[in-house]
């Protein structure tokens, strides 16, 4: 596929806009109940899903992935580094809030009748937040991790949207966590939690804790707005850390501000 365009900004970033068919990715846009998506958003969009396609997008072979509600604050070399060290096809940032389970997204009752020697355990494992990866596109397509998606998404589809409470976080983590239950090597990596700072849009209190002291602000790589409480919006939450990075960049969003605080 060709460059639609390409914008440089101060001679300090270049965008180079890649279309695409949104056929593409149809068969990886699972069906979410009207609620979850008012409250998370347009998760059913074809830009969300593009992220499981990118083997078909890109030549390169180490790509990072990141959300439009990201903030990168230090150079991502390393990461390309770390995951080709690993030898896996994917590599996440550890979640400081361990709590995190893949089963605060799936029916622990099974209602789909998924996996059910694998099932309990799958609950269990940490639901790494897909906003910021590291992926190598060669075993992403030589392992067919597009197709595994796919066939999670199918299932899930039939059983009219009950197997799990999100977009494509589950069934992209199924992929992964599927085989390894089932005695097959681990193919994912996890890098310190600096790497994907989430929790931003959520309340006041999730993520600040770390970033607001110098010391954990220094040592984050990427700020993560992940809930409904984006920067940009009225009401969104620690504009403070998101603002200055906005201002840097003015040319590439021409005629638009930050939008001012209500109160």
């Amino acid at each position: 596929p060709g460059c639609l365009s390409v914008e440089a900004a101060h001679g300090r970033a270049v965008v180079i806009l890649h279309p695409f068919d949104k056929k593409l990715v149809s068969k990886a846009i699972p069906m979410m109940n009207s609620t979850l998506l008012a409250y998370r958003g347009n998760f059913d969009a074809p830009e969300q899903a593009v992220r499981l396609y990118m083997q078909r997008l890109f030549r390169s072979r180490i790509v990072v992935w990141l959300d439009c509600d990201t903030i990168v604050r230090k150079d991502l070399t390393p990461l390309r580094t770390k995951l080709l060290e690993s030898n896996r096809t994917v590599g996440f940032s550890d979640r400081w809030n361990k709590w995190k389970k893949i089963g605060g997204m799936m029916d622990e009752t099974n209602p789909c009748h998924f996996e059910p020697e694998h099932y309990h355990k799958l609950l269990k494992m940490t639901n790494y937040n897909i906003g910021v990866y590291v992926v190598d596109l060669e075993r992403w397509e030589r392992k067919r991790m597009t197709e595994q998606i796919e066939e999670f998404v199918r299932q899930h589809n039939a059983c009219g949207g009950k197997l799990w409470y999100d977009a494509d976080q589950v069934p992209f983590l199924l992929s992964l966590f599927l085989p390894a239950l089932r005695g097959e090597p681990q193919d994912f990596a996890i890098f310190g939690e600096e790497w994907n700072v989430d929790g931003l849009g959520y309340k006041p209190l999730v993520g600040l804790g770390r970033i607001e002291l110098k010391e954990g602000f220094e040592q984050a790589r990427v700020l993560h707005w992940t809930g409904p409480h984006k920067p940009w919006l009225a009401r969104g939450w620690h504009r403070q850390f998101w603002t200055p990075y906005f201002d840097l960049f003015p040319g590439l969003f021409p005629g638009s501000e930050v939008v001012p605080d209500s109160e």
